[in-house]
């Protein structure tokens, strides 16, 4: 999922334009290996900060699946990754 959304959004890029991707940092979210997967389309991180749920206005953050999909989980190790188009 990750991937195709890479492919497609480095292709609407404009120059100097930026992809930002949230996702929770440490094991097991780190085996996703975001950084490398957003490489595979010329796409280098230029900054990572902290997840700020107030930055998303309307952002509900939800479980993925199973009985409690519908529930919100702890907001923890969550960074925004930014990305650029390489070379800038």
């Amino acid at each position: 999922l990750v991937q195709r959304f890479f492919r497609n959004a480095s292709k609407m890029l404009r120059p100097l334009g930026e992809i930002h991707v949230s996702h929770k940092t440490g094991q097991p979210y780190d085996r996703w290996e975001i950084e490398g997967l957003a490489l595979e389309f010329s796409l280098l991180k230029f900054e990572m900060v902290a997840f700020r749920k107030e930055d998303y206005p309307g952002y509900n953050q939800k479980r993925g699946d199973g009985d409690r999909c519908d529930e919100e989980f702890p907001l923890r190790n969550d960074c925004t990754f930014k990305f650029q188009r390489w070379p800038r």
